[in-house]
């Protein structure tokens, strides 16, 4: 007797049309006693900018990102972002995260942008994966 497997990869063309792109998203969280300014640029992998907000964000304040990737021109592109994120117009700290289907045990990275008292470290990213 001859049984014969196929497997498919949850990554093969098929997923395209199974899974949603999961849209890039971010917080911004003070933990200083100062307000501050953030400015959020986000770039594709071509390096144009897809989106560009300034927050003002006060001491022990959060803030929620607007859905980024939804329009027509990135919904369909897979990938590298890049986020630069300046406080105050002063420090600038680059950060890249990726953008997957929405799937059960994957999906694009969340960045937390937290903000410090920290002369040596005032602007702190972590990833998760959403």
């Amino acid at each position: 007797m001859v049984v014969n497997f196929t497997f498919k990869n949850a990554y093969n063309s098929d997923s395209e049309n199974r899974y949603e792109l999961d849209p890039l998203r971010f917080d911004i969280w003070s933990y200083s006693l100062d307000p501050h300014k953030v400015e959020v640029n986000v770039f594709d992998e071509n390096n144009n900018s897809i989106f560009n907000e300034s927050y003002m964000i006060n001491s022990s304040e959060g803030i929620y990102s607007p859905v980024i990737v939804r329009s027509p021109v990135v919904t369909s592109t897979l990938g590298s972002y890049k986020y630069v994120v300046t406080l105050d117009d002063n420090i600038t700290r680059v950060e890249y995260v990726q953008v997957r289907y929405a799937q059960t045990l994957s999906s694009s990275d969340y960045l937390s942008i937290e903000i410090y008292d920290d002369e040596e470290e005032p602007l702190v990213f972590s990833i998760a994966v959403a």
